[in-house]
């Protein structure tokens, strides 16, 4: 006895990761002709938040044949230049994590391992304050 080939597939989840995986889904299936829909759960966002991704996810929208400034003009989205990280540790202060290139390297060594270096013999300057992308957010 044989099972009937699959027809259709459910995705069931919230925001953007519910579409990100449908999108996949129907990329990686639409040769056998499966469909895909989206079940959509509540948002796990609050109002005035925002959803937040690294700038790699450019390459993954990129492999789904998405063009970022159509996306971003649909969903009301803006680029990010960095995040804010705070409240994570009541031993540690609030930090930018900046979107920006890898500083550069100096002799072949990455400015983040002078920087370290830097930090062991007293050096207290953040590491954010040598990002541009930091600065700008």
């Amino acid at each position: 006895m044989s099972a009937a080939p699959v027809r259709s597939v459910a995705v069931v989840g919230r925001d953007a990761a519910a579409w990100i995986l449908a999108l996949g889904l129907h990329r990686a299936l639409r040769s056998i002709d499966v469909q895909v829909s989206v079940v959509e759960l509540p948002s796990a966002l609050h109002p005035g938040q925002a959803y937040s991704a690294l700038p790699s996810l450019a390459n993954l929208h990129l492999l789904l044949g998405l063009q970022e400034p159509a996306l971003f003009a649909r969903c009301g989205a803006l680029p990010a230049m960095g995040q804010q990280f705070m409240g994570w540790s009541s031993a540690h202060p609030a930090f930018v994590h900046g979107y920006d290139e890898t500083r550069p390297a100096i002799n072949d060594v990455d400015f983040v391992q002078f920087w370290a270096l830097a930090q062991r013999q007293g050096l207290r300057v953040p590491f954010e304050e040598f990002s541009v992308a930091a600065a700008a957010a």
